[in-house]
């Protein structure tokens, strides 16, 4: 491949041509080869200095992003090193190159992704020189506007881009202290860029030129003075732009929105500036009233009928009813609001969900207000000298009474379908399969409408939201009214409004949709019609518990036809699974303590028919039913009663157990059966779920299989050890193996984060488990480790660790010398057993930190080591814990006496924190919270001026803690970023310090210490007055608009 630079130094563009073209469309070994060119160059510090001739020479604009990329390097790392000649040259030439690149109509078309990269290269260059370098730089920008239309259009632009950059970018990337000048410096020039942007709208016709001065606007609406806005033409202007300018009307009435999000302040001038709100509010009714002409499509008829301009006319709409709603009511303006709320009403089909989302939040926020209303008139009813209050109420309420109840009726006939609905899909003509299908945007919209139909369904005494559906439901019993989707959409919206309409109502609708689904289900042929009616049954059944609580009988009747629809449609058992369950969390005690009297009556009754559906049942579904007959036994009162009721629910998988263990004791080679390995992996499941709703309740069964768990987890245990022998099927034996094991400790996590006598789980449990597990993970092969392990031991040290803390102790070492020497080997294959080790010693210095103290003084220095390694750890979950670690860590130990303990840290790690903190910090790929680290710096920094810091840190004992911890940070930094002058650490040191006790302060200090770092001859000591200098600035601020939230930001 050519070279890219001659022998003479100069550059070969031809060559580079040819190069970026292979690495965009070539493959294999030349386009690896194009890259590693390519990113040699841009790596070249030189590199930069060939711009000029690559975008003069170049026809291949790949090339010219590339070099403009490298400029941007350079500027961002390396501006502040450039003698002054060259940042006028590289300022005049991109300054130039804009120019070229807008002096023509057809080239600013074509190069317009060019000529948009170019001028966020001048932004980076304007973040270091304007205004103090560059102060001409907006009058130059408006003189030069009057070129041609193309250079006007640009310079708009990049006067958005810097207010942009200033208030919304530029805080996540720049220090605050040139954030803060560079706010004031557009504030104090906002008067001759708001000219400028008037200037155009008042003298340009050309339709690009005013929307990009309008976007350019609507960006500086965020933040400018309110006299500029309500005290000049502006509004004018943009009212008379929206009227006559038909290809600027989206973007104008974002802007007049934006003005009407202002909250005005109360002063003399807040009925002045009001009445220009409600101006523009007039200007867009009238637009309506012109041009408003319905469609069948619900599409606004208007002349400019795009999606974009719907989107804007809405947002605007809404925006304007939500603050001022109350405005036109008081001031009787019926008409106007009529309009308005029409013409939401008739854009109720429009396809787009943004567009149909907005006006669900519109419709949302009345009937809310509607129904705080409602509760205040419920509680002044009563009081008949508060008529008047009374009458205004009704009078609102009549006023919005249709709109809200065609708008119930819309969206019951359209109601998107829940989340936890499954859908049936006819996969072919014979078969029809369950689906789970989530549409985020669909589910944003039905959460939406469900907001809103409980809202109208509260107001139902004025709306009569009851007849709607009545009406709906009874159109469907015709063959011509007849529709699965019509059918779905009234049961997911009677699904969205359990306890809105009044109880007794609420019974009988629910009785009325029940009642008729059932009828519909028996007299449908079409098994499709039959699930749809099934499907609604139950999806109503789990929506209203309650309501079925009332009537035992058909509480009774549910339960049972439940367990019938499961074994009759294999498309409806998931949901029939997780509509008992979601029954039985609502009526547990009913359903033990009242339905036919006798809880083992019914409990032996609903376990026989759990029974019947095992073998047809999916295993997570048998878990479900299991899981929800143990929520039943639990209500129970009776010690006897209960332990009975638990026996007859254990009874099966018991039976699965013994014959289990059985089979394992008379052969263990039979764990290499597949088939076997299931069988034993589902009945640990059954018992999973059962403990996981009794908990407490399930000690006699747990502690029955007990010893069983642990002796099938030794077996397990030596089949890995000796690798399944020579069996074909080796990988997924392995893999079954570690399932059974991870599914023992998960039924003993189970247990015992349930259990409620801690006391007990020590006595019982603890030895014969630690004997078991420790002793065999110590014996497996670093593959063969399970990582089960340790979440268990996790979960028994947050639950009794306080009750042995000596055993803990011993753990903690245990694991420190043999999973230790894993990881230590090898980092990334083994990253789920170190997430589970530092979640185990987190759990360890949560609640027992005292373990940690007693840790011999040999594993002292590995426990150190392996928080170190987390710090440092690339993967972003693993530094995490790290820091939240050493930050718990650092102070348990500031706030302790010494001991061998924090002697060691003091003596052998404290440096060592100290430093890696600081490489992480500065290390771009490290993606940890900084948060975290800043708190660890701050803690580490405290123990020395604290004096808590007891042995010598200099090894030379020349220097005293407090000197020698500013030399080793001095030295750190330097080291690091040789440019850095020794007065600027030093004054970031003592700033830093000076914030020892104040975290927001210290990190802030920091962060924009870190932020300068990375810019060659930065000024290192602009950040540390901040406070002080943005304290000045906005209490002597001249600028009208309160609160200035923009100005005010980070």
């Amino acid at each position: 491949m050519e070279r890219i630079t001659n022998n003479d130094g100069s550059i070969n563009v031809n060559a580079l041509d040819q190069i970026v073209d292979t690495f965009y469309k070539g493959t294999g070994p030349e386009q690896e080869e194009a890259q590693i060119i390519l990113d040699t160059f841009q790596k070249e510090p030189y590199s930069w200095s060939f711009i000029d001739k690559i975008i003069q020479d170049s026809k291949n604009d790949q090339t010219k992003f590339i070099s403009l990329s490298i400029l941007d390097n350079t500027i961002q790392k390396q501006w502040n090193t450039l003698p002054i000649e060259q940042k006028l040259g590289i300022r005049n030439f991109l300054v130039g190159m804009i120019r070229s690149l807008c002096q023509d109509k057809n080239r600013f078309r074509a190069t317009k992704g060019l000529l948009q990269k170019a001028d966020l290269t001048l932004i980076d260059i304007l973040k270091h020189e304007w205004p103090d370098h560059w102060d001409d730089f907006i009058p130059e920008l408006t003189v030069l506007s009057s070129q041609t239309l193309e250079v006007c259009q640009n310079n708009v632009y990049i006067l958005r881009l810097l207010s942009e950059e200033i208030f919304d970018l530029a805080p996540k990337r720049i220090t605050q202290a040139k954030l803060l000048h560079l706010k004031e410096a557009i504030s104090n020039q906002v008067d001759q860029i708001f000219q400028y942007f008037i200037s155009i709208l008042e003298s340009t016709i050309s339709p690009s030129v005013r929307r990009a001065t309008s976007e350019s606007i609507l960006c500086y609406l965020q933040w400018i003075p309110l006299n500029y806005i309500y005290e000049t033409e502006l509004i004018e202007l943009l009212i008379s732009q929206v009227v006559t300018v038909a290809e600027t009307r989206p973007i104008t009435l974002k802007c007049l929105m934006s003005i009407i999000e202002i909250d005005i302040p109360e002063d003399d001038f807040y009925n002045e500036r009001k009445s220009r709100a409600l101006q523009i509010f007039d200007t867009v009714i009238n637009m309506i009233k012109s041009s408003h002409v319905p469609n069948k499509s619900g599409l606004l008829n208007t002349n400019d009928s795009d999606e974009v301009f719907q989107e804007s006319m809405i947002d605007f709409i809404k925006t304007f009813l939500i603050k001022y709603r109350s405005t036109l009511e008081n001031d009787g303006r019926r008409q106007e609001l009529e309009i308005t709320h029409q013409y939401l009403l008739e854009s109720k089909n429009i396809s787009e969900p943004e567009l149909f989302r907005n006006i669900l939040e519109y419709w949302k926020d009345l009937a809310f207000k509607l129904n705080i209303l409602s509760d205040q008139h419920r509680m002044l009813v009563k009081d008949p000298v508060m008529s008047a209050e009374e009458s205004a109420f009704y009078q609102k309420v009549s006023f919005y009474q249709n709109y809200l109840s065609e708008l119930s009726s819309i969206i019951i006939d359209n109601m998107e379908k829940p989340e936890e609905v499954v859908s049936i899909i006819d996969e072919d003509e014979d078969e029809l399969i369950t689906k789970i299908i989530v549409d985020g945007e669909e589910n944003e919209i039905y959460l939406l409408e469900k907001e809103v139909l409980r809202y109208t369904a509260n107001l139902d005494r004025f709306l009569n939201i009851q007849k709607i559906f009545y009406q709906e439901f009874t159109s469907l019993d015709t063959s011509e009214g007849w529709s699965i989707t019509k059918l779905n959409s009234l049961c997911w919206a009677l699904g969205a409004i359990p306890k809105c309409l009044e109880y007794e109502d609420e019974r009988k609708l629910l009785l009325t949709f029940l009642e008729g689904l059932s009828n519909f289900s028996m007299r449908k042929a079409d098994k499709k019609d039959k699930i749809a009616c099934i499907s609604n049954i139950l999806y109503l059944s789990s929506r209203y518990p309650k309501s079925l609580n009332s009537d035992k009988v058909r509480l009774e009747n549910i339960i049972i036809d439940i367990f019938k629809i499961i074994k009759a449609f294999t498309e409806l058992q998931s949901m029939a699974c997780d509509t008992f369950m979601k029954i039985v969390q609502q009526c547990k005690y009913d359903l033990i303590n009242s339905i036919w009297g006798e809880p083992l009556l019914f409990m032996k009754t609903i376990i026989g028919e759990l029974e019947q559906c095992i073998p047809v049942l999916e295993h997570d579904n048998v878990n479900i039913l299991y899981e929800s007959c143990g929520l039943l036994i639990t209500e129970v009162k009776n010690a006897i009663e209960k332990e009975q009721l638990m026996e007859f629910l254990m009874a099966k998988p018991k039976a699965i157990w013994g014959e289990v263990t059985l089979k394992v004791q008379n052969d263990f080679s039979i764990l290499l059966d597949s088939r076997f390995r299931k069988v034993v992996m589902h009945s640990l499941q059954m018992y999973s779920a059962v403990c996981k709703t009794t908990g407490p309740d399930f000690f006699y069964q747990f502690q029955l299989i007990y010893p069983q768990l642990l002796q099938l987890y030794a077996l397990t245990t030596s089949i890995l050890r000796n690798k399944c022998g020579s069996i074909a099927s080796g990988i997924s034996t392995l893999h079954d193996l570690l399932v059974i094991q991870k599914g023992i400790l998960k039924l003993i996590e189970l247990y015992i984060s349930k259990s409620k006598s801690p006391h007990v789980i020590v006595n019982k449990f603890i030895n014969p488990l630690f004997e078991t597990i420790l002793n065999d993970y110590k014996k497996e092969d670093a593959e063969m480790k399970n990582p089960e392990v340790l979440n268990c031991l996790t979960v028994i040290v947050t639950k009794v660790g306080s009750l042995i803390q000596e055993k803990v102790t011993l753990i903690l070492e245990f694991f420190l010398e043999c999973t230790v020497e894993m990881i230590d080997k090898n980092f990334d294959d083994y990253s789920e057993i170190q997430h589970c080790l530092y979640e185990f010693i987190n759990a360890t210095v949560k609640e027992t930190f005292q373990s940690v103290l007693e840790l011999p003084e040999s594993y002292v220095g590995i426990f150190f080591k392996n928080i170190l390694w987390a710090i440092q750890d690339p993967r972003s979950e693993i530094q995490d814990i790290g820091f939240q670690l050493a930050n718990k860590i650092t102070s348990n130990i500031h706030s302790l006496e010494n001991t061998t303990f924090t002697l060691q840290f003091y003596k052998y790690y404290y440096l060592e924190f100290v430093c890696q903190t600081f490489s992480v910090m500065t290390d771009t790929c490290h993606q940890s919270e900084f948060v975290e680290q800043s708190i660890l710096l701050m803690n580490l920094i405290s123990m020395v001026f604290d004096n808590k810091v007891v042995i010598q840190l200099d090894s030379n004992k020349l220097l005293g803690n407090e000197g020698y911890l500013r030399k080793f940070i001095s030295s750190l930094i330097s080291s690091a970023f040789p440019h850095v002058e020794d007065i600027e650490i030093t004054n970031f040191l003592n700033s830093l310090l000076v914030h020892l006790k104040d975290p927001s302060i210290f990190r802030r200090v920091l962060r924009d210490f870190l932020i300068q770092l990375k810019e060659s001859h930065a000024d290192l000591n602009n950040y540390l007055d901040v406070e002080q200098r943005e304290k000045t600035l906005w209490q002597s601020h001249k600028l009208e608009r309160q609160p200035i939230s923009r100005l005010e930001d980070n």
